[in-house]
């Protein structure tokens, strides 16, 4: 990408959601989101100086984005070829167009395209060849054409005229390095190239006026700095900032031209500007924007510190090309550009190797800092020692003398004596200890914990040898030095590994084979906190044949009727991996307990680790489930007054172990008799030798001594057409009425009766009884009919207000209540002939009484309703 002095200085704020669309399609997103997910790695940049439009190419593909930052509209136009890099020129935008891949030894001749696109409607104006594989290119003032070479090594600058899309004839030109990236400064008149494919990279000017190559300048830079590929150019087009942070002078005069201007102190990936604030800004390859004053060494303030900016981008708003831990890219909105609240950011400590210092990150609880290490302590402001007594670095000896070296936002702390190895150090940047480039001070304290070195170990031996139990194998490890750490790592056959026992003091591994094969143990040492490992190989073969022994027992050796368990314990050298059960279901147990619940033969195959197997059957043969038979009668079935026999008769497919009788005496025989004495229910219960048990009754209901009972006979009213009760079972029921049958029915055998009869008369005398088959008849009980018939509702005569009498007519000497609403009027009784006369008070009019009459066996009327005239 290239940003010259002609305003391309201009960038977008805000894009796309990222939707990409057609260029006959166009799609609109919220170009205020502050955040924007792109969707695919941008390779090469251009913005509109006319218009608020950002172009992207896509490396490896022939799309060309065009994105609208402030309505966030997105277009795309598919090109003829490939496209990688571009370029801005009146209105018009050139991007190269590769029909072969770059290649070294590709010496032509060449074949190449350049597709120029219209940037007022975004279309593809036209495609013209170029004897070239093109690779990156720049248009001067004049609309001349320079495009550097992609193949071949060293080949000349293809040099073409915009007008007529013409090669340049007969100027000077010169041979370049390919795949060299070029920049144009109007301001310079110089075109300026930097030479990627070359150690150490280096920039040269060349001085071009309509095609010719007048001059050249070299940087003079290379032996004392390590440039990098790429570079932007002010929007002035007085300085070229390099991305390892050195800035040069541009000028037309060549011997200002190209000079070295400043030294920014760490490398960057980008560069954008604000002239209106005089402001520099820097991508910092360690995270944030840096922000300088324009032209000049002079760093000011780090904001955003936690992004990880590749490309920026000012207009009005800063704008960053962001990409994530997971390579993935966004546009951000940095909302506000200036400082953010000072304070210090993170430090790292530095130590030489190898004649150059190298930095590393200095985090709370960082382990193994070098003894001779340099600290570098980062604020996201230029700063100024304020009070130097409140930055300490504190060891196991005290506070650790330091000289400090201010550069910029850094603090570096020099210690006059190398740290104490293996020693916890506290690092303190205490409140006040420096201020900001505008003068405010730091405000808030921040301490880092860390740790030095930890020395190796001085020797390390490593043995195997055969172990006692089963089939295993001993590791021992002695190593001396700092708190002696040991790793034990198995290394199979198939090169797996596992780490068997992580990092710990124990010098000692017992190891258990799994299988027969040549194993390598990798058993390392290092001090407790160091990173440096010491590794010894030692390696064995396990070959085991032996099968895994097996032994069983029943949990009951005798008959039962309840499951039966196979408890079967197996045991192996090398231990016992799997015990497959009859039916199929595995047990990685070397003790099992299967239940069974019918006899058989029972086969388990026992696998030890190695893959050898035993086989094991059980028989079982003592479960017996079959339940014994049980038979029982009587001697007769005739109405009688003496005991009945019953015959008990039991039997079973093995053995009988006994019989229990109806009064629970338990007999051990299986065939007995039994004398029942009354009617009732007998129950005997037959165990066989396996605890199988049958229980049946036989009714005895034909016994019949003495006269039967009459227990109960429930109540009845006048309301029943039923008669209940209890008596001596098997016997019949009778009720009389005046010596006349009503009724009669069966006692059921658990001596229950329940009878029809027609609706008697409240007091009628009912008399009842039973009579046994043998005619023996019971004391008889009479009943008396109850009276439950609540009586008619009273007929009242018309009741007036100046009434003192409530008459009427009514059940025959039943009592007659009145009521008005809830208070008790009056109560009198109906005579003998069902007349009602009352005396009352007198009542008000419209007032309502309730009037009805309850009979002498305390039945209650229907209520009648007299309103008072």
């Amino acid at each position: 990408m290239k940003r010259s002095g002609q305003n391309l200085f201009i960038i977008f704020m805000m894009v796309l959601a990222f939707g990409i669309v057609n260029v006959n399609h166009t799609i609109s997103v919220d170009a205020a989101t502050p955040s924007i997910s792109l969707g695919f790695v941008p390779f090469d940049t251009e913005v509109d100086p006319d218009q608020p439009i950002v172009y992207m190419t896509e490396l490896n593909s022939k799309t060309l984005y065009a994105a609208n930052y402030e309505t966030g509209v997105v277009k795309k136009l598919t090109l003829p070829y490939l496209a990688e890099r571009m370029t801005l020129y009146k209105g018009k935008l050139y991007v190269t167009q590769h029909k072969t891949p770059h290649y070294t030894y590709n010496n032509g001749p060449y074949d190449g395209a350049i597709a120029e696109v219209n940037t007022s409607d975004f279309t593809l104006a036209d495609t013209f060849d170029v004897e070239a594989d093109p690779y990156d290119l720049a248009v001067d003032k004049d609309g001349i054409l320079y495009i550097t070479p992609g193949s071949g090594q060293f080949q000349l600058i293809a040099i073409y005229d915009l007008k007529d899309k013409k090669p340049v004839q007969d100027v000077k030109n010169r041979e370049y390095r390919y795949l060299s990236n070029i920049y144009y400064s109007e301001s310079a008149s110089n075109m300026y190239i930097i030479a990627n494919k070359v150690s150490p990279i280096s920039i040269e000017g060349l001085g071009v006026e309509k095609g010719d190559i007048t001059t050249v300048k070299d940087s003079q830079l290379t032996d004392s700095h390590t440039l990098k590929e790429n570079a932007t150019i002010s929007p002035n087009g007085l300085n070229l900032y390099n991305n390892s942070g050195t800035v040069f002078k541009l000028s037309k005069d060549e011997k200002d031209n190209l000079v070295f201007d400043f030294q920014l102190n760490h490398p960057f990936n980008d560069f954008s500007f604000s002239s209106k604030d005089r402001l520099m800004f820097g991508a910092n390859v360690d995270g944030g924007i840096d922000v300088y004053k324009d032209g000049e060494n002079t760093y000011l303030y780090t904001i955003q510190p936690e992004l990880n900016v590749q490309k920026i981008f000012y207009n009005n708003d800063l704008v960053a090309l962001t990409k994530d831990k997971d390579d993935k890219y966004s546009l951000t909105k940095i909302e506000g550009y200036k400082k953010d609240h000072f304070e210090f950011m993170k430090a790292k400590y530095e130590f030489k190797q190898y004649s150059k210092y190298v930095p590393k990150e200095l985090a709370e609880g960082t382990r193994n800092v070098e003894y001779k290490s340099n600290l570098i302590l980062y604020f996201n402001q230029n700063i100024q020692l304020v009070d130097a007594s409140k930055i300490t670095v504190k060891g196991p000896k005290g506070n650790l003398p330091i000289k400090i070296e201010v550069t910029d936002g850094l603090l570096k702390l020099i210690p006059e004596d190398p740290f104490t190895k293996s020693s916890k150090y506290t690092l303190n940047v205490g409140a006040g200890a420096v201020k900001g480039y505008d003068g405010t001070i730091l405000d808030k304290s921040s301490s880092i914990h860390f740790t030095t070195l930890v020395p190796a170990i001085t020797h390390f031996d490593a043995y195997v040898s055969k172990g006692d139990d089963l089939l295993s194998y001993v590791f021992d490890a002695w190593a001396f030095g700092e708190n002696p750490q040991y790793e034990f790592t198995l290394v199979s056959e198939d090169n797996s590994k596992k780490v068997v026992q992580p990092f710990s003091s124990k010098n000692r591994f017992v190891w258990f084979p799994e299988k027969n094969g040549h194993y390598t143990m990798l058993v390392s040492a290092k001090s407790k906190g160091s990173d440096v490992i010491y590794t010894r190989e030692l390696t064995t073969d396990v070959n085991d044949t032996d099968k895994p022994k097996v032994a069983w027992s029943l949990s009951k050796e005798t008959l039962t009727n309840q499951p039966v368990t196979i408890k079967l314990s197996a045991s192996d050298d090398s231990g016992i991996y799997k015990i497959k059960m009859p039916v199929g279901e595995v047990e990685n147990e070397s003790q099992i307990d299967y239940k069974v619940t019918k006899n058989g033969i029972y086969s388990f195959i026992v696998e030890d680790q190695f893959g050898n197997a035993s086989t094991q059957e059980v028989k079982v043969t003592n479960i017996d489930t079959t339940k014994p038979q049980l038979l029982l009668s009587q001697n007769t079935t005739k109405p009688t007054n003496k005991d009945i026999t019953i015959t008990v008769q039991a039997s079973d497919n093995v053995a009988v172990k006994s019989i229990q009788l109806p009064n629970g005496q338990e007999v051990n025989q299986s065939n007995i008799t039994f004398e029942a004495s009354k009617s009732g229910s007998y129950i005997f219960v037959v165990t066989d030798t396996a605890g199988n048990q049958v229980t049946k009754s036989i009714t005895i209901n034909n016994i019949f001594k003495g006269k039967p009972t009459l227990t109960t006979v429930n109540a009845i009213d006048d309301t029943h057409i039923e008669m209940k009760g209890k008596a001596t079972p098997n016997t019949t029921i009778y009720a009389k009425k005046d010596n006349e049958v009503i009724g009669s029915g069966n006692v059921s055998l658990k001596g229950e009766f329940s009878f029809k009869i027609s609706k008697q008369k409240a007091g009628t005398k009912i008399n009842v009884y039973v009579k046994d088959p043998l005619n023996n008849i019971s004391k008889p009980k009479m009943m008396t009919v109850l009276d439950k018939t609540a009586p008619v509702k009273p007929k009242i005569n018309t009741v007036k207000a100046s009434s003192t009498v409530v008459t009427g007519k009514a059940e025959k000497r039943a009592k007659i209540y009145i009521y008005n609403g809830k208070n008790l009027v009056k109560k009198g009784a109906v005579n003998s002939k069902g007349i009602v006369r009352i005396t009352i008070p007198k009542q008000k009019k419209n007032s309502n009484l309730t009037i009805y009459a309850v009979d002498q066996a305390k039945n209650k009327s229907k209520a009648t309703y007299v309103k008072v005239k």
